[in-house]
C-alpha cells in the first residue's frame, strides 16, 4: 500500500512574484480565483482557469498577481517544499489517502453549481475528494457529522462514502474539488447520484465542469 499525502493550499502571489513548487515526485492541480499566472513550461492559467503539473513547478505573475488554489498529491513519509519569492501560503485541508504501489491514477480539477434550496442525498464519489466552497454556501451530512461550509470552506471526503449535500437556501451554490479517479473515468461523471435526484426536483439544473484532469502514474 502506498499511502499518499493529499492537501490543499491557498497561495497568494504579489504582483512580479514568484513560486517554484520543489516537493520531490508531486503532482499539484492549481486553480486561479483572481489575476493570472504562468507556468515555467509555457503554459498560463487565469480567473476560472486550472492546471495539472508534476514535479519541479515555476510559477510567476505579472502586475495583477494571483490567487490559487492548489492541491498536493505526494509521498506521505516527504515535506512540502516550495522557494517562494513574494508568495504568502497557508494550509487549508490535508488528508492521508491510500493506493496500489504502480497504478494509475486521474487527477481532475471540477466544478458543481447548485440552485438555491437543491439538495442531493446518499451521493457518492468514485474516488477521495477535497471540496473547497467557491460561492453561496452548503450543509454537508457525513456520517453524524453536519458542517455548513461557507465560501472557503473546504471538505474532504472518500472515494465511497455516502453524503448529503444541500445549497444554500437563497443563493446559488458552488463547489471546487479536486478528486482522485480510476483512469477509466476520464471525461466522465465523478459521482453517483440517486436516480430520483439527478435533477433538481423545481425543474432547474445544475451545473458541472471538468476544469482539468491528466493521468498520474504512482
Amino acid at each position: 500500500m502506498l499511502l499518499l499525502r493529499f492537501a490543499l493550499y491557498e497561495d497568494r502571489i504579489s504582483p512580479g512574484g514568484a513560486v517554484e513548487y520543489l516537493t520531490p515526485g508531486s503532482s499539484r492541480l492549481l486553480f486561479c480565483l483572481q489575476g493570472s499566472a504562468g507556468l515555467g513550461d509555457g503554459r498560463s492559467i487565469s480567473v476560472q482557469e486550472a492546471a495539472l503539473a508534476h514535479g519541479n513547478t515555476y510559477v510567476n505573475t505579472g502586475h495583477d498577481g494571483a490567487l490559487l488554489w492548489r492541491w498536493e498529491l505526494f509521498e506521505d513519509d516527504q515535506e512540502p517544499e516550495m522557494d517562494p519569492m513574494g508568495v504568502t501560503s497557508r494550509l487549508v485541508n490535508e488528508q492521508t489517502v491510500g493506493f496500489e504501489e504502480g497504478e494509475d491514477i486521474l487527477f481532475r480539477c471540477e466544478s458543481l453549481g447548485m440552485p438555491p434550496a437543491d439538495e442531493i442525498e446518499q451521493m457518492r464519489l468514485f474516488g477521495p475528494a477535497i471540496h473547497v466552497c467557491m460561492a453561496g454556501g452548503f450543509q454537508t451530512l457525513h456520517g453524524t457529522d453536519v458542517a455548513q461550509m461557507k465560501p472557503q470552506g473546504a471538505w474532504f471526503i472518500n472515494g465511497g462514502e455516502t453524503f448529503d449535500l444541500e445549497a444554500h437556501n437563497k443563493e446559488p451554490s458552488m463547489l471546487l474539488r479536486a478528486v482522485i479517479l480510476p483512469p477509466v473515468l476520464a471525461g466522465e461523471t465523478s459521482q453517483i447520484i440517486p436516480e430520483d435526484q439527478i435533477k433538481p426536483k423545481d425543474g432547474k439544473k445544475r451545473f458541472e465542469k471538468i476544469h482539468t484532469e491528466g493521468i498520474v502514474a504512482l
